[in-house]
């Protein structure tokens, strides 16, 4: 029996798969978006212009649009922050960080600055930190 050209046959597997960097490690385009976002004039139609483009690829490399659409809120969020004049990294923002504060508006005592027993035998205990909860009362 001879297969026809013209009929649907069974359907073909992908025979490979995408994998797109972190964002983080994608800085250079981010870096390039925003800067030619600062003008609202012609930074609208840009943008407008390359999120379709970015879509159509994403699409077209056979992303699912659930991972379409997260991919897309991260490279917003990220070109945002960077517009804004900040940079955020994913991995640095979910770490926990310590709610302990030196005041920068007064000189630390030596006792401050070398560990406990390395200032001699007339050390004193540091002053105890501020919180930031107490900071902000």
């Amino acid at each position: 029996m001879q297969l026809s050209l013209f009929s649907p046959g069974p359907e073909a597997k992908p025979i490979c798969s995408t994998t797109y960097f972190p964002l983080h490690r994608r800085a250079a385009l981010v870096r390039a978006t925003a800067l030619r976002l600062i003008s609202p004039e012609t930074g609208t139609r840009f943008w407008k212009k390359h999120i379709a483009k970015m879509r159509g690829k994403l699409r077209h490399d056979g992303l699912k649009q659930q991972q379409i659409n997260a991919e897309m809120r991260a490279y917003k969020s990220a070109v945002n922050a960077f517009v804004l004049g900040y940079k955020k990294i994913p991995q640095i923002e979910n770490q926990k960080r310590s709610a302990t504060i030196l005041p920068l508006s007064r000189p630390r005592s030596e006792a401050e600055r070398c560990p406990e027993g390395s200032a001699g035998a007339n050390a004193t205990k540091p002053a105890s930190r501020t919180t930031v909860a107490q900071h902000l009362h």
